[in-house]
């Protein structure tokens, strides 16, 4: 058996996850920015690159290190299925709401701002009708998702059995990577014990 991970240790792990993707995003962001190649062809590869990076973290990743981003295996951490298993249709199901989610945000962006959207005075970005739709859209659908986010932190800090709403959810579990033996009693064998009882001799006295 399998002991559910901790608050503290899944926290960690999220945290170490998410500085490997932001960290990988920024240099995308500014190999880009600094390229020479033509602006609209920048724009849409550096955030193809990005909904690329994303799915392969959290979906591949996991997949070549056996249930593990690198923040579940640097805090020794794993994902299983209820049968204690490691199942990748559980894991694509799992990280829908961040690699295809977050996915999902870039591709929006990819519509709604185009690079002749882009202005360089001092403005940034023309406040346009389209753009003001696109905020609000993409203001929504983040609160969406931190709600989610925060409301399985609050579970997991409170729950006797450790597991958050997305666990719920797709009948999976971030387990400890060390297999416990069950104590199982139906296993213990008993063997009976004789006890031989001592003899006593008696002597007659004078």
């Amino acid at each position: 058996m399998y002991q559910n991970a901790t608050f503290f240790r899944r926290f960690i792990a999220n945290i170490i996850d998410l500085l490997i993707v932001l960290s990988t995003v920024i240099v995308i962001l500014i190999i880009s920015r600094f390229s020479n190649s033509n602006q609209t062809i920048k724009y849409y590869l550096s955030l193809s690159l990005i909904i690329f990076w994303l799915n392969f973290y959290f979906l591949i990743v996991p997949v070549l290190i056996k249930a593990k981003t690198i923040g579940l295996l640097i805090m020794k951490l794993k994902i299983i299925n209820n049968n204690k298993q490691f199942s990748f249709l559980t894991l694509l199901k799992r990280n829908s709401l961040l690699g295809f989610y977050l996915s999902l945000l870039i591709v929006l962006t990819m519509i709604f701002i185009r690079p002749n959207d882009i202005s360089s005075t001092q403005n940034g970005i023309k406040i346009t009708v389209q753009f003001q739709f696109f905020q609000t859209l993409i203001s929504t659908l983040l609160s969406i998702w931190f709600f989610i986010q925060t409301a399985g932190l609050m579970m997991l800090l409170f729950s006797k059995k450790k597991l958050t709403l997305l666990d719920y959810a797709f009948n999976s579990r971030v387990v400890i990577d060390k297999y416990i033996e069950p104590n199982d009693q139906k296993h213990i064998i008993l063997i009976p014990y004789y006890y031989h009882e001592r003899k006593f001799y008696y002597f007659k006295g004078d």
